[in-house]
């Protein structure tokens, strides 16, 4: 099993970021030849961080900053359709009283341990190696690329090509019909026909106002009117489901 990790990290205090940098280093160094490499990388604020291009696969948060801190970063992550696992390192914020609202979210006591982080980086691992069983294959004539569903913000096909839109604003040509993409599609029904050339991801929609679909990115979409019942009952659905 090889599940690398990208790993963010965002703390107030330089010494506790620097310290989580060297202990998920190490577990890094660990893993090497098992289960993968750990690629982290430091941020300071929540402006950095929702300026980076990335989407993370962990983010390991304790920032204090008024009107930035750790909720306020899980949060947003979750308003641009980033559904990645938040770590609340927990010292002098109690995360487990404030952030009980967010999904996806594990706490970890400070200090950190060895022995703590090697157990919750166990826990990521086998999520995303269990995941990766369920990518979806965009393939082309020079390359190969596979994404979860939740990164596919929405598929458009003009002309006579296909383009797949993905939240983190990459753009991956297709080389197969539309009609062949719905059906290869056709087990994830969050990713909703919305048109002769467009399906778009139900996770990601804001708004929906007449016949134009508002993303939580801030794209806006013209849908098919015959499809907007069924965009709308797609979205009601996976409501219900958090």
């Amino acid at each position: 099993m090889n599940a690398s990790l990208h790993v963010a990290i965002c703390d107030s205090s330089p010494g506790d970021r620097k310290q989580t940098e060297r202990l998920i280093g190490r577990e890094s160094d660990r893993r090497l030849h098992t289960t993968g490499v750990l690629f982290s990388s430091t941020f300071g604020s929540i402006d950095s961080i929702d300026a980076s291009p990335m989407a993370y696969d962990v983010y390991f948060l304790d920032s204090t900053e008024p009107g930035g801190d750790s909720v306020d970063i899980a949060r947003m992550l979750r308003n641009k359709g980033i559904q990645s696992a938040v770590v609340f390192c927990v010292g002098s914020i109690d995360y487990r009283a404030c952030a009980s609202d967010i999904s996806n979210a594990y706490f970890l006591d400070k200090p950190i341990t060895t022995e703590a982080l090697s157990d919750l980086i166990t826990i990521l691992v086998d999520k995303k190696s269990a995941a990766s069983g369920h990518r979806i294959e965009l393939r082309n004539k020079d390359n190969t690329v596979y994404v979860t569903e939740e990164e596919i913000e929405y598929i458009y096909a003009p002309e006579n090509r296909l383009e797949v839109h993905l939240y983190d604003k990459r753009v991956i040509p297709v080389d197969i019909p539309m009609d062949t993409m719905c059906i290869d599609l056709q087990n994830y029904p969050s990713l909703v026909r919305a048109g002769r050339n467009l399906i778009i991801n139900a996770r990601h929609i804001d708004k929906i106002t007449l016949n134009r679909v508002h993303l939580t990115s801030g794209t806006e979409l013209k849908a098919d009117l015959k499809n907007i019942p069924d965009i709308c009952l797609t979205r009601h659905d996976l409501n219900k489901e958090h």
